[in-house]
């Protein structure tokens, strides 16, 4: 007699998956397939239903806890809802998080391509973006790590707090004097979190010309010369500074090829045409 069902082993080739997690799944009783002789699973068409919805709800990473109980009586059409619209909510924040990596990787390559990275200039335009100053001490080598965690613990346990990147702000005319750099450690802020919070700078949206630079510890006065490559640059492009400050950030993924003294760092300043300030 033809069989009707299908067995484990076609069910794991059509879903890609594999024999532990569809077990985990009938254990949790997310799936109940038939059980034949010798133990032998059959999956009828409700269970491969089952199965799609499973995997959708994974896939946006919706707890297995959570789709049980929208599998009971527990479930309805609010809870479901719900639970979608805060999922949703952080899948974006993961996109945008994603994209802005795809842009940091194609950059990386692209560089890379060129054998050679010293300093390039790119105008774009960009949102409007604010930063917490940080009331920190001037940091060096010899600041330890675990002092340095304490100093941000509260940042931190707010989840404000990245060491992903390091920021600065800075006076763009501080380049001619490398060696007393006035910069103040920031932290970017999501708008959500801004309320309440004290000694904010904003960066509005506009254009904004980037620098990518090397940087060596025991070569501060090449900032000197990338102070005058700067100006050079918007005098060539009829272009002008707008504000007095720059941002600047680490780029450690771009670094990961030089010794540690040596760092990619990325200034941004908003600037406009010279008939158009």
């Amino acid at each position: 007699m033809k069989r009707k069902k299908l067995i484990k082993s076609e069910v794991l080739k059509i879903f890609n998956t594999t024999k532990e997690t569809l077990r985990h799944y009938e254990n949790l009783g997310l799936i109940q397939p038939e059980i034949g002789v010798k133990n032998y699973r059959y999956y009828d068409h409700n269970d491969l239903r089952k199965l799609r919805q499973i995997f959708y709800l994974r896939e946006i990473e919706i707890p297995l806890e959570k789709i049980k109980e929208l599998n009971s009586e527990q479930g309805s059409q609010d809870t479901y809802l719900e639970l979608l619209d805060y999922h949703y909510k952080n899948l974006k924040e993961k996109v945008e998080l994603q994209k802005e990596n795809l842009k940091k990787t194609s950059k990386l390559i692209s560089l890379l391509r060129r054998k050679a990275i010293n300093r390039i200039f790119t105008a774009q335009m960009m949102e409007e973006r604010s930063y917490m100053i940080l009331n920190t001490p001037q940091l060096d080598r010899s600041f330890d790590s675990k002092s340095y965690y304490d100093l941000f613990a509260d940042f931190i346990e707010k989840e404000i707090y990245t060491e992903r990147s390091f920021l600065m702000i800075y006076p763009y005319s501080d380049l001619l004097s490398p060696l007393q750099i006035n910069g103040v450690q920031c932290l970017e802020l999501k708008k959500p979190r801004n309320e309440g919070i004290k000694s904010v700078e904003i960066f509005p949206k506009g254009m904004y010309l980037s620098i990518l630079y090397l940087y060596t510890d025991t070569k501060r006065n090449d900032l000197i010369s990338l102070y005058n490559e700067i100006e050079k640059y918007l005098t060539e492009n009829h272009l002008q500074r707008i504000g007095s400050n720059v941002i600047e950030m680490e780029h450690p993924e771009l670094s990961i090829i030089y010794d540690g003294n040596t760092n990619i760092y990325e200034m941004q300043f908003q600037i406009a045409t010279k008939d158009n300030k």
